[in-house]
């Protein structure tokens, strides 16, 4: 009978370690590759533009086309400023060191994120 205190104790306690591994804070689910679904803030929908985000824990790297051109890889080094039901990250542009600020609201597999001049974008998690 001991015994089987001793295994449903070490069962409740892996289940509860378990638990807690799953569940990942904001910081963490934005990792990964994603891209733009909708760009109703660019001026001319009419063109073919695709964008790419990859956030890794402290850049961002921002590439995608335009009629198949590809446009300049940009990698911005960001830190996170809040991580509460919104990610806040601070940018830095790597050219003019212009600081800006996105937010990212999680939505299941969507990311909605506001960039620092106030664009609404819906990413969508690339595999």
């Amino acid at each position: 009978m001991k015994n089987i205190n001793i295994v449903l104790l070490l069962l409740v306690a892996a289940a509860i370690g378990l638990g807690g591994c799953s569940k990942k804070d904001n910081a963490e689910k934005i990792v990964g590759k994603w891209k733009a679904e909708n760009l109703e803030p660019l001026p001319d929908t009419t063109m073919k533009v695709e964008v790419f985000y990859e956030f890794t824990k402290d850049i961002l790297i921002a590439e995608g086309t335009v009629q198949g051109q590809p446009l300049p890889k940009m990698e911005i080094p960001y830190t996170i400023k809040s991580q509460t039901d919104t990610l806040v990250l601070e940018a830095t542009h790597p050219q003019s060191g212009a600081k800006g600020e996105f937010k990212i609201m999680f939505d299941g597999d969507k990311v909605q994120m506001i960039d620092p001049d106030g664009a609404p974008y819906t990413l969508v998690k690339r595999d």
